[in-house]
């Protein structure tokens, strides 16, 4: 396997265990938010279901002892209110859980795509032309400073790139030679910029904060 195959694969590979953890980070939050609805809700209809079926036994008895004919119509009443019951808690648990789940997507969503574009970057990766984020996400600011940090550092980056193609060293000198050799192969890898000219050459825009400029993003 290739070092830029080993490479990929060592980044596929913590692309998906950033994955793994923001998914378990979203269930785990969505599973406390449901816990912290329902059991305020459950404190509520348990008692509630108790002495309700506490009154349907005496009705039943008061049923059975003067009109028979009503438990047929009591057993069906109750079947169908705790039936509506049951139905009312469990649409009520998918519906928080749901929104809970769209809720902590767009808080950790950001992050997360934050987060897995910083380690792409880390392991030597800036193919990428820009960070972005979906509109809807919280955290726009964060994302637009990064974004533009980044683009900052990727411009600078193809400007060091243009400048050491520029040198022109002799051949004759093989250390020389091989050391800027090497880096420049470095930076077009780094860059996603492929030699064998199947992809275009390093982009001629300049720097939007050169060596010697003083700025702050």
């Amino acid at each position: 396997m290739s070092p830029e195959e080993q490479q990929r694969e060592r980044l596929q590979s913590a692309q998906r265990s950033l994955e793994n953890m923001y998914l378990h980070f979203q269930r785990r939050y969505a599973g406390y938010f449901l816990l912290a609805i329902l059991g305020p809700f459950a404190l509520f209809v348990v008692p509630c279901m108790y002495f309700v079926s506490q009154n349907y036994n005496i009705f039943y008895q008061l049923a059975y002892d003067i009109r028979p004919d009503l438990l047929v119509y009591l057993d069906r009443e109750k079947g169908v209110l705790f039936g509506l019951i049951i139905f009312a808690v469990l649409v009520s648990s998918t519906f928080c859980y749901w929104i809970t789940k769209q809720i902590m997507s767009l808080l950790a969503g950001p992050i997360w795509a934050l987060e897995r574009h910083m380690k792409q970057v880390t392991m030597g990766d800036w193919s990428s032309q820009d960070f972005h984020i979906r509109a809807e996400d919280e955290f726009q600011s964060l994302a637009s400073t990064y974004s533009y940090l980044y683009r900052t550092l990727r411009v600078n980056t193809k400007y060091e790139l243009e400048q050491l193609e520029s040198l022109g060293l002799d051949p004759r000198d093989r250390h020389t030679y091989m050391v800027l050799k090497n880096l420049i192969d470095a930076k077009r890898s780094q860059l996603g910029i492929v030699i064998d000219g199947q992809e275009k050459g390093p982009s001629k825009e300049k720097s939007p904060i050169q060596p010697n400029d003083k700025r702050v993003a």
